[in-house]
């Protein structure tokens, strides 16, 4: 039995144009499959320590006493990366938005939720996109389910900085600039 037949076919089934044309739909669909579902991975250079800022704008009121533990772990829920350890956390009221009676959006608050700003340090390579942790990426903006000491929040990246090199902002601060 002849490889390619004279009409063309491959072990006398299939059309070799017919092949071709599939082989590099599979290749295509290959090359789409690990570029898009493949985790970007950041290849490794110096780590250094690091304060990072988590925004909670909402959170029950309970979770308070726990947020605020000095050296608690903070973990990536979804990830289990560790991002660092609780150097301080401040509490206020919940920032949320409404509308007026103008139909304007206004800050507002709930009853029986908080608001947190969470500082920490860590260790992990700083670069222009934000901060990479066991080759995950943390941009600033960047929401995550944060497990805090023994509590979970959704917070918000506000700040990435070297050690020692941070602005000092107060959720108070924050709190001025929603309103």
């Amino acid at each position: 039995m002849k490889l390619i037949d004279k009409q063309g076919k491959v072990f006398g089934k299939i059309n070799l144009i017919d092949l071709l044309i599939i082989l590099a739909i599979l290749a295509v669909g290959t090359f789409l499959a690990l570029k898009f579902f493949t985790p970007e991975l950041i290849s490794p250079t110096t780590a250094i320590d690091y304060e990072i800022k988590f925004l909670v704008e909402e959170a029950p009121d309970y979770v308070g006493p726990y947020i605020g533990k000095d050296g608690a772990l903070i973990k990536d829920f979804d990830k289990a990366t560790t991002l660092g350890y609780v150097s301080s956390a401040e509490t206020g009221k919940a920032i949320s938005f409404g509308i007026n009676s103008d139909g304007q959006y206004v800050l507002s608050s709930k009853p029986t939720y908080i608001s947190a700003l969470i500082k920490a340090t860590g260790n992990g390579i700083l670069t222009p996109n934000g901060l990479v942790v066991d080759g995950l990426a943390y941009p600033v903006g960047r929401t995550l389910t944060l497990i805090v000491g023994n509590s979970a929040v959704y917070a918000r990246i506000y700040s990435i900085d070297p050690a020692g090199e941070g602005t000092d902002v107060s959720l108070d601060d924050i709190l001025d600039k929603a309103a």
